[in-house]
């Protein structure tokens, strides 16, 4: 690689760093606060309510494919490659979404409306569906645009409103054990917070200004619906695969088991959106570079693919050992839901799969081999959905969780089949050796350190972790550059 070659994807890598840095801050942050929205829901629902509140929450999410059919990626691949088209664009889009996502509250209330849940659902999908589908133009543009920072704050801003709407409204949080909320009213709650962080996006998109005022573009609405196709199958695939084995749950064994595997849903939820914001914040950069810039393409590839690894094995290694802690502080040590740690600690394998799968569908859409990544969420959830036919009523909650695990792998192994000839997966094979090696000296200082408080034993390993990776040399040249020059961009952002 030339000198002038190495500067570019060294500004390139470093770009990415800034961005996965300013997600991941936002990511964590926002962690913290939906623990804590989630330790005072469940406190306030019985446990038979945590089971229909969270599959109120996952039949509406259902119905989030057919409300955008996939088309903040389409938007951020196109916006990225030729930002002239963005406001024609998200106008455009705009109008897809709001038609859309109006059809699907309407199935939804013909689908429930017998049920007895209609207003539970419908609720849910108020936040769940529509003001999450009517922000995806907006918040496409700023990642288009690579404005990580404002995503991340914006994000933020969202996150604080619904653990503040919360609060307040489960007054006090933690009810007299002889009163449970209405899980209606969650939704309710949740739903006028979101539709507030709508707002935000909104106002700060057009701030940005060169904004164009929108024009009904009938033929150009059609176009990005049909584009749309092979993104909205492979989210409907990956959502079989990843949210129906909730639906089959509670179909085969009742509220209370539903919530006994809801709080372990709920927690795994936004460790493993992680990996879609690092998605998120490469992607921009692939859709530009697989056109500019082969080589740069396969090195931010390989890094991107090492760095997710290092970060997600440690956070499953954490998670299984900390199950009990985390647990208990989430639920308030409830007899029936100390079932979850079992089940938990299952679930946590599902991480390192999870986050390998999320960079190699970034990899796969961005050199347009969309149908390669339809055909392996498509196999894994008819897997999903057969395994949990027979393993749910035969082992519940935690035939459920071996079954997400064998679903994940079978995409991890589809989407290894398909970078074979781009990654060095002999380089992989040790990082992972290395990475055993660092886990399991964070293993032993977690474990004495969360005997003193769970906060500290996460501290103490997450820093262990990194001392013995680094006295390991895992990171090679280039990846300690981007670290190095990752931290000084993001120290320079949040200095501004």
């Amino acid at each position: 690689m030339t000198e002038t070659a190495e500067k570019r994807l060294a500004r390139e890598t470093a770009k990415v760093g800034v961005n996965v840095g300013l997600l991941l801050a936002a990511r964590i942050a926002g962690l913290a606060m939906s623990l804590v929205q989630l330790g005072i829901i469940f406190r306030s629902l019985g446990l038979s309510a945590q089971g229909e509140y969270q599959a109120a929450f996952n039949f509406a999410s259902l119905f989030t494919v057919f409300a955008t059919l996939g088309i903040q990626r389409l938007l951020v691949r196109d916006i990225a490659r030729d930002p002239k088209v963005a406001w024609s664009y998200v106008w455009t889009a705009l109008s897809v979404v709001t038609v859309l996502s109006t059809l699907c509250m309407t199935a939804m209330y013909f689908l429930k409306r017998d049920s007895g849940s209609a207003d539970l659902v419908l609720w849910a999908g108020a936040y769940v569906v529509v003001t999450w589908a009517l922000q995806q133009p907006f918040e496409a543009l700023l990642i288009a645009r690579e404005r990580m920072g404002l995503v991340a704050l914006l994000n933020g801003v969202a996150g604080a409103l619904k653990l503040g709407a919360v609060w307040a409204s489960f007054d006090p949080p933690i009810p007299p054990s002889d009163y449970v909320y209405d899980p209606v009213s969650v939704h309710q709650v949740v739903a006028v917070a979101n539709i507030i962080g709508l707002l935000c996006f909104v106002v700060v998109a057009m701030t940005l200004g060169g904004v164009t005022w929108p024009r009904l573009r009938l033929r150009a609405a059609l176009s990005q619906v049909r584009e749309c196709f092979p993104f909205a199958l492979a989210m409907l695939c990956s959502w079989v695969y990843f949210k129906s084995d909730m639906e089959l749950l509670h179909h085969f064994r009742g509220s209370s088991d539903a919530g006994i595997y809801a709080p372990v849903q709920k927690l795994m939820e936004p460790l493993l959106m992680v990996a879609g914001l690092w998605g998120t914040a490469i992607f921009p950069a692939l859709c530009r570079l697989s056109h500019t810039d082969a080589e740069g393409f396969a090195h931010i590839k390989a890094t991107s693919v090492r760095l997710a690894l290092l970060l997600a094995c440690p956070m499953a290694v954490g998670l299984g050992l900390l199950a009990r802690p985390i647990l208990l502080l989430l639920t308030g040590g409830e007899t029936d839901l100390l079932e979850s740690v079992y089940v938990l600690q299952i679930v946590a394998i599902i991480l390192p799969l999870f986050y390998l799968n999320g960079i190699g569908q970034e990899f796969l859409y961005a050199a347009h081999r969309n149908a390669f990544v339809v055909i392996a969420y498509l196999v894994a959830g008819m897997v999903s959905v057969g395994l949990n036919l027979w393993a749910i009523p035969q082992y519940g909650v935690v035939g459920l969780a071996w079954v997400a695990v064998v679903a994940n792998g079978v995409v991890s192994i589809f989407f290894c089949v398909g970078m074979r000839q781009e990654i060095d997966f002999v380089g992989l094979v040790v990082l992972l050796v290395k990475t055993a090696i660092a886990c399991g000296f964070m293993w032993v200082v977690a474990w004495y350190g969360a005997a003193l408080h769970l906060l500290v034993g996460i501290a103490a390993g997450a820093v262990c972790y990194g001392i013995v990776q680094w006295f390991l040399g895992t990171l090679n040249k280039q990846e300690r550059a981007l670290v190095v020059h990752a931290a000084e961009g993001l120290r320079a952002k949040l200095g501004r």
